[in-house]
């Protein structure tokens, strides 16, 4: 049952459409709870998991720095990547600041890290030297080139379940001698609409995401670029 309050500034006369706002969410999220997506949806985003091994000697450390000087409380929580206006970066700072880490083995490259400045700006981890920030950049590319091909293949295979399932919707399964045949008809269309509502869904989820990691892998191609007139530079 759903109860709807008419407040003091909303008139809401007898047969009047009313919508409901599922909130500002990815697809993601609408597909697997909800079961739709919207096409150029602004919020959609990628997951990322990046968290400091345990196995890290300096584990206990690392991840004091990302809570105190980064603001992350969770080291296991994703780092989200969105599609951002053209001067704004889609790497986040959380995500750069915990590969910078993962790239520092020795605890006094982590104290010059943090010292001298005060806990809970949240301010993140700048570059920290060229080496270093080109490791980051070439471990986050490679793990953004796995998920494009993966993503790649899925919408393959899609397209190819497409035109099997198009195939089906124009197959006569009615045979005049057997009425029995109808109900199995319908069964079929029914099956073959939802299927391809399925699709049309996992479709739009793939396309978004798929998106996001060019963007984000073009980003780091420019930062790379960077990296190399420092190089040039003899800037290490």
């Amino acid at each position: 049952n759903v109860s709807v309050f008419n407040g003091p500034n909303s008139e809401i006369e007898d047969g009047d459409e009313i919508l409901l706002n599922y909130g500002n969410f990815p697809n993601e999220k609408f597909l697997m709870i909800y079961g739709f997506t919207m096409p150029q949806n602004p919020h959609d985003a990628v997951q990322i998991y990046a968290p400091i091994p345990p196995s890290d000697p300096l584990y206990t450390l690392k991840t004091g720095i990302l809570q105190n000087h980064c603001g992350i409380d969770d080291p296991y929580a994703p780092h989200a990547l969105m599609l951002k206006p053209e001067d704004e970066t889609i790497l986040p700072q959380s995500l750069l600041s915990t590969l910078r880490l993962m790239g520092l083995q020795e605890m006094d490259e982590l104290m010059q890290l943090v010292d001298g400045k005060p806990e809970g700006l949240d301010e993140g981890i700048g570059m920290i030297s060229v080496e270093n920030e080109s490791r980051a950049l070439m471990a986050l590319a490679n793990a953004l080139h796995s998920m494009a091909r993966r993503i790649a293949l899925n919408l393959i295979s899609d397209q190819g379940l497409k035109a099997g399932s198009s195939v089906n919707d124009d197959f006569d399964y009615y045979d005049d001698d057997d009425s029995d045949t109808v109900d199995t008809e319908n069964e079929n269309k029914v099956s073959a609409t939802e299927s391809n509502i399925n699709l049309q869904n996992c479709d739009t989820l793939c396309r978004s995401e798929f998106g996001i990691l060019q963007a984000a892998l073009e980003e780091i191609q420019e930062r790379q670029e960077d990296l190399q007139v420092l190089i040039d530079e003899g800037i290490n």
